[in-house]
This record gives structure tokens, C-alpha cells and sequence, in this order.
């Protein structure tokens, strides 16, 4: 056998086409979407939950329902896991605290992490 034999030779009408424009993966795509739009919809989640746990059983049901969800939206932003236990623990009061349900605080909140600093 000869070193000719083994070589794969292409011709250039065969080989693929250079991609051209975007560069970037469809992951990459919701990644950038959930770094612009996550906070907003972490806090509007948080307040959907809020509004849902009202009454006597909001005591209970509010504050581990929204401690688990405060703690898994941290989680999924990739927030290092004290902080994430410390917005769980607040998310879970402020679903647990009676009259809150009438201030979407937690959208605010979101929609103001969400934009600040872009012009």
C-alpha cells in the first residue's frame, strides 16, 4: 500500500458550504434570551405564585412554594447556591406575606434587573 491509496482527496464541488451571517447556535440563541428576559420572568412567575397563594393557606403553602421556586429560578441563572438559598427564603415570604398578592413587586424587581444599563 502506498501513502496515495489512504488519503481521502476531496473536490471542491463535495465539500459543504462556509456558513455565512450568524455564527452562533440556537443554545446560544436562548441563552442570550434568558440573560435579557429572565429576571422579568422569574419575578412575574414569582408573582403569578404570589397571587395564586392567597388566604389562610398562603401562610403555608406561599412561603414553601415560593421558596422552592425563588430557589430553582436562582438556580437556573446560574447563581451560586447561598444566594440562591437567601432570594428562595425571600421569595418565600414575600408569597407567605398576607396583601402582597396586589403589588407585583417581584415583576418589578425583575423587569428592573432585566433593563438597567441598557441605553
Amino acid at each position: 500500500m502506498n501513502e496515495n491509496s489512504t488519503k481521502k482527496v476531496y473536490d471542491p464541488e463535495v465539500l459543504p458550504p462556509e456558513k455565512e451571517g450568524r455564527s452562533f447556535k440556537p443554545a446560544d440563541e436562548r441563552n442570550r434570551f434568558i440573560q435579557k428576559y429572565g429576571s422579568l420572568l422569574a419575578g412575574l412567575l414569582i408573582d403569578l405564585l404570589d397571587l395564586a397563594s392567597f388566604g389562610a393557606h398562603g401562610l403555608r403553602v406561599g412561603l414553601i412554594a415560593g421558596g422552592l421556586l425563588g430557589f430553582w429560578l436562582c438556580y437556573i441563572h446560574k447563581v451560586p447556591i447561598w444566594k440562591s438559598l437567601l432570594w428562595g427564603l425571600a421569595a418565600g415570604i414575600y408569597c407567605a406575606f398576607p396583601f402582597t398578592e396586589r403589588l407585583p413587586l417581584a415583576t418589578l424587581l425583575g423587569g428592573y434587573l432585566s433593563f438597567k444599563g441598557k441605553k
